[in-house]
């Protein structure tokens, strides 16, 4: 006769991962004759365990609590009552019970790891820190107290100690998937996407439906601009798990860089039902309504996040970039310092000796270019005021825009960034000038006319060319909304076609090679690929009538050199061109064409058809055609 399963039967299915199998053996042991309330409690804790591991954590809960009842000196069934409620969000409810384990078994190293991982949810990340090292301390080869560890360092910026607590997980357990991700997730903020895809990869070979693991690497799929597996991935993610509020809001995120923008608000909106004060989402949603030219619900969201925490900078960010773009320069600006906060910004000579308005009688300041070239174009009009409180300036910039700047005579000594700097004792980066001069719509200060000698290539026209226009269709690629700003050059055909008109291409980069495929090639004076750099472009700018171009940093060299200037803008453009009007205030000559509606995913150009129709009937406007 077959003898009935024991609960040490049911430890080994359990121990060897066959959680169904131990799931059954404890569920049969519990329905036997009754027990003694110590051997019952410790079927319940066993349950619980194997509940929690299958994923259902509810019920996992009640019989965790079960235990607890049966046996409230049960420190084992606290801790894992602890690790279930940790899950389920209630986190003072998981604090809780790991003290109670704690007080009942001081030196028990799983719950000092488990309730250092609540606190370190809870923000105090020192405490975390501690109570793992103690924790390490009892049980040097406890895996989860070594992942927690790498969790807390990465909240404490040490990112190499915490990889490499994430690899010492990994080697007392190399099953420990939470370690594998979380060793995922710093490898990519250490810019590793590689490694970090093949550590997800290798977990979701066994996992088909992690949730946690498709998150994360719709997450490494969005750094690498593959938005459509992104898009995959988070969705699968969600599918698995709805309530994976994370996932919502990567989701939304990539859906904006789809051109998805009410379905990215959406995405949001889904993250914060569950979580009403998730910041990270507000402030993202920002970003979303931003894009969708929405600044009033932009800077909603974002007082909502700063309401919340006051120091959370993608929100002074997108605050910054809403107040800019609405016309509040003073408030733009001030929150525009928090760029500094934002991984991609990195301040280059720190914050020490940073020009804060000190006296700059008999002192070097070095002034140094930051973002893109368009930038110091643009705001190189204050470079004067300083010369004008007694600085000797010295500008550090990007080797294309050396002579330019030098020629132009507004700084005493103009280097690229790869040169040796000279000592200098204070120094400002160039976007945070108008901060510093109290910038307002009705103050800013003339742009600097670029002039350059006509000593370089000479354009010949046709004796009945009236018009002699500059063409730029595409700025950088690697920018994150040249989708958006960039414009197919076949759409410029009826323009190409116009009479009495010549063209000249400025364009540069590779999507110069745009011109090849025209059937109108040969009627275009292609001298972008001879630009070496910004004074050479403003050598051939001098020689012409009018720049047409998307927003790049040839609509700030013509503007500054008061050529006329038609800049082609998307729905939401640059905070620097403001909202609904035609003008600039940076630029005189400047005249904008705006995009009417956001575009779409399924057609992304289609905006812009009706912005080159009325370049259009400008052109036979000024043509007489």
């Amino acid at each position: 006769m077959n003898s009935e399963p024991t609960i040490d039967d049911g430890m080994q299915a359990h121990l060897a991962g066959q959680l169904e199998e131990a799931e059954r053996i404890y569920l049969e042991a519990l329905a036997r004759v009754p027990k003694q309330e110590t051997e019952t409690a410790q079927i319940w804790h066993l349950l619980a365990a194997v509940r929690h591991q299958m994923g259902k954590v509810s019920e996992a809960q009640q019989n965790a609590l079960k235990a607890v009842a049966l046996m409230p000196q049960f420190p084992e069934a606290l801790n894992t009552l602890g690790s279930i409620q940790k899950e389920l969000g209630q986190l003072d409810e998981a604090e809780q019970s790991f003290q109670s384990a704690l007080e009942l078994f001081a030196d028990f190293p799983q719950a000092l790891t488990n309730l250092a991982e609540v606190r370190r949810l809870g923000k105090a990340v020192d405490e975390a820190l501690r109570l793992n090292h103690q924790a390490l301390k009892l049980a040097p080869d406890l895996a989860p107290a070594h992942n927690n560890m790498g969790a807390a360092k990465l909240d404490a910026g040490d990112l190499e100690g915490a990889v490499a607590a994430f690899k010492q997980a990994l080697v007392f357990d190399s099953s420990l998937d939470d370690a594998r991700l979380n060793l995922a997730g710093a490898q990519r903020q250490k810019g590793d996407a590689e490694e970090a895809r093949a550590l997800v990869a290798d977990v979701l070979e066994r996992q088909h439906d992690n949730a946690a693991a498709l998150n994360l690497m719709g997450t490494i799929h969005f750094d690498s601009g593959i938005y459509r597996q992104a898009q995959a991935c988070l969705e699968k993610a969600l599918s698995i798990d709805v309530d994976l509020i994370d996932a919502h809001n990567n989701l939304g995120n990539t859906l904006v860089r789809l051109n998805r923008l009410s379905d990215a608000v959406d995405c949001f909106a889904a993250a914060l039902s569950r979580k009403p004060d998730f910041v990270n989402a507000l402030a993202n949603q920002a970003a979303a309504f931003l894009a969708m030219g929405r600044v009033d619900d932009a800077l909603s969201a974002c007082q909502q996040a700063m309401a919340l925490e006051g120091n959370h900078t993608d929100a002074h960010w997108n605050r910054g970039l809403a107040r800019l773009i609405s016309g509040d320069l003073t408030g733009g600006f001030a929150d525009y310092e928090w760029r500094w906060q934002l991984p991609e910004f990195v301040l280059p000579y720190g914050e020490h000796n940073l020009w804060q308005g000190q006296n700059l009688s008999g002192k070097t300041l070095l002034v140094h270019s930051e973002q893109g070239f368009g930038d110091t174009l643009q705001m190189a009009r204050y470079l004067p005021l300083l010369a004008e409180k007694g600085a000797r300036l010295v500008v550090v910039t990007h080797q294309p825009l050396v002579t330019i700047l030098a020629q132009s005579g507004i700084a005493d000594v103009v280097l690229a960034k790869d040169s040796d700097i000279p000592a200098f004792d204070y120094h400002l980066p160039i976007m945070s000038l108008p901060l510093r001069f109290g910038t307002t719509l009705d103050s800013i200060q003339p742009a600097i006319d670029f002039f350059a000698e006509e000593t370089g290539d000479q354009l010949a026209f046709d004796s009945g060319t009236e018009l002699k226009i500059g063409l730029v269709w595409a700025g950088r690629p690697t920018h994150k909304n040249d989708q958006n700003r960039s414009i197919p050059l076949e759409l410029f055909d009826q323009i190409a076609g116009m009479e009495d008109i010549g063209l000249v291409s400025l364009q540069v980069g590779i999507r110069a090679d745009d011109l090849a495929a025209m059937p109108w090639r040969d009627g275009v004076r292609d001298v972008g690929r001879k630009l070496k750099n910004f004074y050479d472009t403003a050598q051939i700018i001098n020689q012409l009538d009018l720049v047409i171009t998307v927003d790049t940093a040839v609509a700030h060299l013509a503007g500054s050199m008061a050529k006329n200037c038609w800049v082609l803008l998307p729905y939401a453009p640059d905070w620097r061109w403001l909202q609904e009007r035609d003008d600039s205030p940076w630029y005189e000559s400047v005249t904008l064409f705006r995009q009417k509606a956001p575009p779409t995913a399924l057609d992304p150009d289609t905006q812009w058809r009706p912005v080159i129709n009325r370049v259009l009937t400008a052109l036979e406007a000024r043509t007489g055609v």
